[in-house]
């Protein structure tokens, strides 16, 4: 679950304790730094390749500066061999849904919950654009 792309192969997640990492369990998913020290933390490329991530999930698809993307994230030194960028299980979160504890975090749930099993969990359709 990317918070935010960081910088230097650094992107930021969520450990124990953020509404992130209980979005990601409520959503039937598996957190795979549920041992981090704390909250909101930045990760290496190391740790990410060491955790071989089967699914990525990107709150910061939508940001307004540094969006990432699966293309993003394949550029990344390393990160094309993780399996969950070359079966094309990079997802991206509708970042107002999920950015912050709020209302509309359980359209945010429920996305992910349908992006995680699919078939299973029907998604909230997304708001139409602002012309």
């Amino acid at each position: 679950y990317e918070m935010d792309g960081g910088s230097g192969g650094r992107p930021y997640t969520v450990g124990p304790g953020s509404f992130g990492h209980d979005l990601v369990v409520q959503a039937g998913g598996e957190n795979i730094f549920a041992d981090a020290d704390q909250a909101w933390v930045q990760v290496s490329t190391e740790a990410v390749l060491t955790a071989r991530p089967e699914v990525i999930v990107l709150a910061d698809a939508g940001a307004i500066e540094d969006p990432q993307s699966q293309a993003t994230l394949a550029a990344r030194p390393g990160w094309a061999q993780l399996a969950a960028l070359r079966q094309g299980r990079v997802f991206s979160l509708h970042t107002d849904w999920v950015a912050r504890p709020g209302p509309r975090l359980g359209l945010g749930l429920r996305q992910l919950a349908a992006l995680l099993h699919p078939g299973k969990v029907s998604a909230p359709p997304l708001p139409r654009a602002v012309p």
